[in-house]
């Protein structure tokens, strides 16, 4: 098993978020990176769905013919941009972090589109009415999910902001991502916060982080490129590096991030933001895990 401790982990230009923070031996330490640089993807993710809206509306009094075709078109691009994301763009994500909030954006923004279109498509109002309702909560949550580290920038979310060597377990419950992803770069020898944290893995309350968001933070607080494997196989999280991300699942159904720091053929060594450091069965983690790794490059 590879590890990332064996094979420096970070590059000579690291960037320390911490105050006070060293480096890993021998490397030289910048000034702290200010999290709000990095603001402006989260307000660009916004202009797919402001176009949806502005585009569903126009849809008003369409033929029915062209609404179907809407909905159709509206379905294959939802598929063609996944496709295109995955074999494209994300594996481009760890060396040009500012991409990653583009990862859902478009798909919401044709989502929103095509419910436009059903409710449009509706013959009776008494339906056309919820479907619209419906349409309109779809397009605030995604809004409110591309907004994503602007909500930090913007107030209190109870996330923790000290710099300890020691990992912190998670402030909320929707936090596991950056939790984890500093908790990494402790064990690489910096000391983000779980807010600096947030803020560089695009993290936003109630949605939490996204796969590509997690590789993007994790290049920007360790130096080095990361990325996120979806679906991974069994094979993937054998030759993984460590310490890693790994995407598991808790309560049966809610999604949660944990940092695997070593692997043997029999058991995984975690570390968990909700109750710290234990030894899993791999047969057991194989069981909860999501197929969801993210690993440097």
């Amino acid at each position: 098993m590879a590890s990332l401790r064996d094979s420096k982990a970070a590059s000579p230009d690291v960037h320390i978020l911490g105050t006070g923070g060293a480096g890993l031996p021998g490397e030289h330490a910048h000034a702290p990176e200010s999290p709000r640089v990095h603001l402006m993807p989260s307000i660009l993710s916004l202009l797919p769905i402001a176009l949806a809206a502005w585009v569903g509306l126009r849809l008003r009094g369409a033929p029915r013919r062209s609404l179907r075709r809407t909905v159709a078109g509206c379905a294959v691009g939802v598929v063609v941009w996944a496709a295109i994301w995955q074999v494209l763009l994300d594996p481009l994500v760890g060396r040009a972090p500012w991409l990653a909030p583009f990862d859902a954006a478009p798909a919401r923004g044709l989502t929103l589109i095509c419910m436009f279109a059903l409710a449009w498509l509706s013959p009776e109002a008494w339906l056309r009415r919820p479907m619209l309702f419906l349409t309109g909560l779809v397009g605030a949550y995604a809004t409110f999910a591309s907004l994503g580290a602007l909500w930090l920038a913007a107030g209190d979310w109870g996330l923790d902001d000290t710099h300890d060597p020691e990992p912190s377990l998670q402030c909320t419950w929707w936090s596991c991502g950056p939790a984890t992803a500093a908790a990494l770069a402790r064990d690489l020898g910096l000391t983000p916060s779980e807010r600096e944290a947030a803020v560089l893995c695009n993290t936003g309350p109630l949605c939490g982080t996204s796969p590509s968001g997690l590789a993007a933070g994790l290049s920007r607080l360790t130096g080095r490129p990361w990325r996120s494997i979806m679906p991974a196989r069994n094979s993937d999280l054998a030759r993984a590096a460590t310490p890693c991300l790994a995407c598991t699942r808790v309560y049966e159904y809610v999604p949660h991030v944990v940092l695997i720091r070593s692997m043997t053929e029999r058991s995984v060594d975690t570390w968990d933001p909700m109750c710290g450091e234990s030894t899993i069965p791999l047969a057991e983690f194989r069981r909860v895990w999501l197929r969801i790794l993210t690993v440097p490059r």
